[in-house]
């Protein structure tokens, strides 16, 4: 149900006002996470910021109702009962409200995390307050879950940038950001193109769709091993039809809260002068790791996750992949020779505008790290050199061009990832200098000090779905490297999901200590 708080006509509407068309068509990736997304396995991400500093609800408010009017898709639902789905203005009564609650009221929102963006704004907001600091300053927790359909990660840190950017004016400190440009979320769906043809594709858009459909065979021919489970798992839940009952079908989701596996700045520098030693990068060598953690976790099972068919079997992680171009970045970090660079400042407002990348091993490979190091290099190389991520939004546009539907391995009862790594990088790049501090983390200045926040911990974390009962995000925040684990406790205990996370940070931590090349055990 949409949130609707006392007052709350007094607030900015949110219909019209951006210049864009009433109905905006879902790009292919944003009608993929609406018909993958259930109450089940809700396709939310989720951030939670520690803040230090006087986080006051009021305005809080006023600058949430201020930053959803830069950004046209937190201004909007989806209508579904058409041929293709869209997005609208949302009604007046549709509004984002703050919830609050004192110190020990659980972390999670009260409504969970699943949101019918049919029937609501993708986007909640709450906050929990937290016992003061030493020196009596007020810390709070502020949480963010913003659908699929409106951003990805990326996107969803930027809506919080910008929202301590209006924070920040309107206590006097820093003006505010350039706001993003309206009319780049018509270009959404589109990509990035290199000048020429993709090196290791055949020619011709025949033949590449050709490439693809051979692709999606061979990887049919694997079944892929899912994490194994704590128990029996959960029951998968359906949407409500629309138009239908706004009640929520059970069971719905009890997808836990992002634990954290956080690095010291000594650590991180050499975890990545591992990777430079080696001629890799971070990513490399953590996707190395997660294939063995995730083989031992499953090794260690009482509960078997092989399939019970006679083919072969397979680990599959999903990477994701950010298919911005120049154009979507913000002035402040395009590069005078990009394309777009004279464009207008802000760039493209918060949207998901990611490719997917499924990287497969056999389980035995994990018996051999360095090979398997080796193996996962190379096709990360060819991934970013082919723009793989991009390939996987193709093959899901063709279903819909031919078919009407997403791939049946997809959204079928199938598992087609074992568990989802994504990587952000380095989050001092995006934050723009005026809202960091001096150890590269979001604050909020204030034109008196003693009203100034900063958020001095920051965690997120992936949606999951049927079958991939683990997602890792890695990000460094305050120069620290951090890893995200998000799992449901209905399928992975807390006991197994500390466990996991905890042994894959210690085999992160042998691989920088002897430059990436370490045994398995």
């Amino acid at each position: 149900m949409p949130e609707t708080a006392p007052g709350a006509a007094s607030r900015p509407a949110d219909p019209g006002g951006d210049g864009l068309p009433r109905r905006l068509p879902l790009s292919t990736l944003e009608r993929y996470m609406l018909e993958d997304d259930r109450p089940s396995h809700p396709m939310t991400g989720v951030h939670e910021l520690v803040v230090r500093g006087p986080l006051e609800t009021d305005l809080l408010q006023r600058a949430l109702d201020a930053t959803r009017l830069r950004h046209p898709l937190l201004r909007r639902i989806i209508d579904d009962s058409g041929k293709a789905p869209a997005w609208i203005p949302a009604p007046p009564q549709a509004t984002v409200t703050v919830d609050r609650a004192a110190v020990g009221v659980r972390r999670t929102h009260p409504e969970g995390d699943w949101l019918d963006v049919r029937r609501e704004i993708g986007l909640r907001i709450w906050v929990r307050d937290e016992a003061p600091g030493e020196d009596g300053v007020a810390v709070s927790r502020l949480s963010a879950a913003i659908h699929h359909c409106v951003a990805d990660a990326l996107g969803g840190l930027s809506f919080l940038i910008d929202l301590f950017g209006e924070i920040s004016s309107l206590n006097g400190g820093s003006p505010l950001v350039p706001a993003p440009n309206p009319s780049r979320i018509l270009h959404r769906g589109e990509f990035f193109d290199q000048p020429g043809l993709l090196p290791g594709l055949p020619k011709g858009r025949l033949k590449l769709w050709g490439h693809l459909l051979d692709g999606l065979r061979r990887m049919n021919k694997t079944a892929t091993v899912p994490l194994a489970p704590a128990g029996d798992g959960k029951r998968v839940s359906t949407k409500p039809e629309p138009g239908g009952d706004v009640e929520c079908p059970t069971p719905v989701d009890d997808v836990s809260p992002p634990r954290i596996a956080a690095f010291t700045e000594e650590e991180t520098a050499n975890f990545r002068a591992a990777a430079k030693a080696r001629g890799m990068t971070l990513n490399d060598l953590a996707l190395r790791d997660l294939f063995i953690t995730i083989r031992d976790h499953n090794a260690q099972s009482l509960s078997s996750a092989v399939p019970t068919d006679d083919g072969p079997t397979a680990l599959r992680i999903n990477v994701p992949v950010n298919l911005r171009g120049p154009a979507d970045l913000p002035a402040s970090l395009r590069k005078p020779g990009d394309a777009g660079a004279g464009q207008r400042p802000g760039g493209l407002s918060i949207a998901n505008k990611i490719g997917m990348a499924l990287v497969t091993r056999p389980p035995e490979l994990a018996d051999d790290p360095e090979a398997l190091l080796q193996s996962v290099h190379k096709e990360m190389a060819w991934v970013r050199e082919t723009e793989r991520g991009r390939r996987f939004v193709e093959a899901i546009q063709l279903a819909y061009r031919f078919t009407s539907q997403a791939p049946k391995r997809i959204f079928g009862e199938t598992c087609y990832a074992t568990a989802v790594l994504s990587n952000i990088g380095d989050l001092e790049r995006v934050i723009p200098p005026s809202l960091r501090d001096d150890q590269g983390r979001l604050c909020a200045p204030a034109a008196d000090p003693s009203r100034t926040l900063t958020v001095t911990e920051y965690a997120t974390g992936s949606p999951g779905r049927p079958l991939t009962r683990a997602t890792v995000l890695a990000a460094s925040y305050g120069r620290r490297l951090h890893f995200y684990l998000r799992t449901d406790p209905q399928e992975i205990s807390p006991e197994a999901a500390d466990a996991l996370l905890a042994d894959l940070a210690a085999r992160v931590r042998r691989s920088a200590g002897s430059n990436g090349s370490i045994p398995a055990t």
